[in-house]
């Protein structure tokens, strides 16, 4: 065999064994889940239930379960806004004007025990939802005081005629 052919036999193995790891790096990247990136409608769907949970702890005198539920909304919506800076740039904006005020309202009046002073502040907090959806597009999706016992339904604190 001469030096030529031999030449040509070699580079035609290496890039057949560059071709071979290529393959095995692409089926071994295939085999991994994908990475799912969490979206603003699910840190907005933990943020609804919270709401509702909120309203019937906060109603019915439950003020520790009234503070987890509050902390637990202000953690999915500062989430929200981070995984949705993006989509919705003005959306840290919106928390600090029309969120904010509404949750230190509401955490006074659970560290008070106020009931009065809950409904106060939890309507406040509603209407902060509504004024985000709309300031960001989504104007149709309208939250309210929830209207049904939550062994009804633990959707009621969301409007859904039009």
């Amino acid at each position: 065999m001469s030096g030529g052919r031999l030449g040509i036999i070699i580079i035609a193995a290496a890039c057949l064994g560059a071709a071979v790891a290529a393959a095995g790096a692409e089926e071994a990247k295939s085999d991994r889940a994908p990475v799912l990136a969490p979206q603003v409608s699910d840190f907005m769907s933990e943020t609804q239930l919270s709401h509702f949970k909120l309203w019937f702890s906060g109603s019915l005198a439950n003020w520790p379960l009234a503070r987890y539920e509050i902390e637990q909304m202000k953690t999915s919506l500062q989430l929200a806004a981070e995984f949705g800076a993006k989509a919705y740039p003005n959306f840290s904006d919106l928390l600090k004007s029309d969120a904010e005020p509404a949750f230190a309202a509401l955490d006074a009046a659970i560290a008070g025990k106020n009931e009065a002073a809950f409904i106060t502040g939890f309507e406040r907090l509603t209407k902060s939802c509504n004024a985000c959806h709309t300031a960001t597009g989504l104007g149709f999706i309208v939250i309210q005081t929830p209207t049904a016992l939550p062994s009804v339904s633990p959707l009621s604190d969301q409007k859904f005629s039009p």
